[in-house]
């Protein structure tokens, strides 16, 4: 189905490592906002579709 991206347990290859980066950026931008530093991005083929952090408090809705 999808690629295999780790070769070895505990490794990252780049490409994650640029995935996991974006997706700490989004969590940073919560913090800035005194939201829990949760973010995420969405990838397909490669490519980030979308990107989001928490916004809880912001929006007044815990779901």
């Amino acid at each position: 189905m999808g690629e295999k991206l780790i070769d070895l347990p505990g490794t990252m290859s780049k490409i994650e490592q640029i995935y996991m980066d974006e997706a700490l950026r989004e969590a940073r931008k919560a913090l800035e906002e005194d939201e829990v530093p949760v973010g995420a991005i969405v990838v397909h083929k490669r490519k980030v579709i979308a990107r989001a952090h928490n916004q809880m408090r912001m929006l007044k809705d815990p779901t």
